[in-house]
């Protein structure tokens, strides 16, 4: 009988800060679906305006020239999102970044849950997502269908 893939996940009691929730939920999920360290940039200096600069968490590049750089896919990463307001920054922090480098695909990653929001026409809708809790990636039938929308804006 063959062998269905799932995350490695191993929990999230231990985690303390958004660095753990980066450094043992999203590097660990980024490597079991198939990218290599070498695939993202951590920490993207994105110029927005006059000498502001922001940072998305990860970057899955599509194009590395400086000052033209475009990601097709970027991560949020935070703690824990406790309430409606914590979801809408984070929201509002990605989508900034998304819209500058042309991302077609924008995940919000807290130490329970993975928010994917997929472009559509010229933009992001903050009331239409995709969401996964990082225990459920377990199963096989969850991390094939998060898999499934990765492969869909990685080509």
């Amino acid at each position: 009988m063959p062998v269905l893939f799932s995350s490695s996940y191993k929990g999230n009691e231990n985690l303390n800060n958004e660095k753990d929730v980066e450094k043992f939920l999203i590097e660990p999920l980024l490597r079991d679906l198939g990218y290599s360290d070498n695939d993202w940039v951590r920490q993207l200096v994105v110029k927005m305006g006059r000498g502001e600069r922001v940072f998305p968490d990860y970057a899955l590049l599509s194009n590395k020239d400086k000052g033209f750089e475009q990601a097709k896919i970027l991560f949020e990463a935070k703690f824990i999102i406790k309430n409606h307001k914590d979801f809408e920054s984070a929201f509002r922090q990605i989508w900034s970044y998304g819209l500058k480098l042309s991302a077609i695909l924008l995940i919000v990653a807290d130490k329970n849950s993975l928010w994917l929001f997929e472009r559509v026409n010229q933009g992001f809708d903050r009331h239409s997502f995709s969401q996964f809790y990082w225990k459920e990636l377990q199963q096989s039938d969850k991390f094939l269908a998060l898999n499934k929308i990765f492969k869909r804006h990685d080509k």
